[in-house]
């Protein structure tokens, strides 16, 4: 999903012809010293804290209420729960989750409704810490989803303004860049809408503009230079934030194989088959995720399976576990959550 972002990033333009020879392919970008982090790094950063501090904010209100809390009580911060997870659902999937956030705000408002003034002054406080967490996380998706959407349209409106400007040129081997560059990009743009790594498309469209630059020739029209200059700019800004979101998710999964190896030490003790059971299906379906990532294939349903695998472990071990099983279960919870953003983010 997730591009980079003239509206949150924008850096001059340059002309490719001025500059003269090849841009890098993607491959090349990885090895180049970038930023350490892009905005749209820090917009998915931003979301992952977000939502561990929502659950945390769910937790301590659920504690402080305690168990005379009222039954509209009891069922706000149920209804919260419920929220919550259909909202961690919907990343996992690479969903909009708007309509789980929007439920959640609304939970939030209908609890601090049913608390009454006479709340502790630590649970209002914690009640209002939750929408402001709320109100983040909603405002950091959107920019995501907007952000994205936008930069992807960019390059499509580039390749048709080229196209058009290039219509009255009967050179035969222009004509044959131009339709490769089409069909390189529309390769693209399937990849991003199903999930799938782009590198081997976008590749193959930096190749496609070197070639159409050298078949143009040193004397090219102002609008046909103008559009070109274009195309090449936000095709460079695309690869180079796939580049870096890819980077970030081969790290994240590098995380999860070590927690899950973690947390499979702490269980070896533990005789129950169910457990064993459950904790094998978790290793089995994290060596398919990373197997298909490797391969470039789409992971979405592996990330959904990875986080279903867990969630089952942690209903079988029931709430008497340690708390140093239960920290290593939420350290890989927050790293299956934040690649579970980021797969999103790649996904348009």
């Amino acid at each position: 999903m997730y591009g980079v972002l003239q509206a949150l990033f924008h850096r001059p333009r340059q002309s490719p012809l001025q500059r003269g020879g090849p841009r890098p392919c993607l491959e090349e970008l990885e090895n180049r010293a970038v930023p350490s982090a892009s905005p749209i790094q820090h917009l998915v950063a931003d979301v992952q804290h977000d939502l561990k501090d929502i659950g945390a904010d769910i937790q301590a209100i659920s504690k402080a209420a305690g168990a005379h809390a009222s039954a509209s009580v009891t069922a706000d911060i149920s209804n919260l729960n419920t929220s919550l997870n259909a909202v961690l659902a919907d990343l996992a999937a690479g969903r909009v989750a708007t309509a789980d956030i929007n439920a959640m705000l609304s939970a939030q408002a209908q609890l601090s409704t049913d608390l009454g003034p006479n709340a502790s002054r630590f649970l209002q406080h914690e009640v209002r810490d939750l929408r402001h967490d709320l109100t983040d996380v909603a405002g950091d998706l959107s920019k995501i989803d907007n952000t994205v959407n936008k930069d992807v349209a960019e390059v499509k409106q580039d390749v048709q303004a080229l196209v058009a400007a290039l219509a009255s040129n009967t050179n035969a081997a222009v004509t044959g860049d131009v339709n490769a560059l089409k069909a390189d990009l529309d390769a693209v743009f399937a990849d991003l809408a199903a999930g799938r790594s782009a590198v081997h498309d976008l590749n193959k469209v930096i190749g496609d503009e070197t070639t159409l630059i050298r078949d143009l020739g040193n004397h090219v029209a102002r609008d046909v230079r103008h559009d070109l200059n274009e195309l090449r700019e936000d095709v460079r800004e695309l690869s180079g934030d796939l580049t870096k979101i890819n980077q970030v998710v081969n790290r994240n999964v590098r995380d999860i194989q070590r927690d899950v190896q973690a947390l499979t030490t702490a269980l070896a003790s533990n005789t129950s088959s169910m457990i064993t059971a459950d904790v094998n299906a978790l290793k089995t379906a994290l060596s398919t995720l990373t197997s298909d990532l490797s391969a470039g294939n789409t992971v979405t349903t592996d990330v959904n399976t990875v986080i279903t695998s867990l969630n089952t472990l942690v209903t079988d071990l029931g709430t008497n576990v340690s708390s140093a099983i239960q920290r290593q279960i939420n350290d890989l919870r927050g790293d299956l959550l934040g690649l579970a953003l980021e797969v999103a983010a790649l996904t348009v």
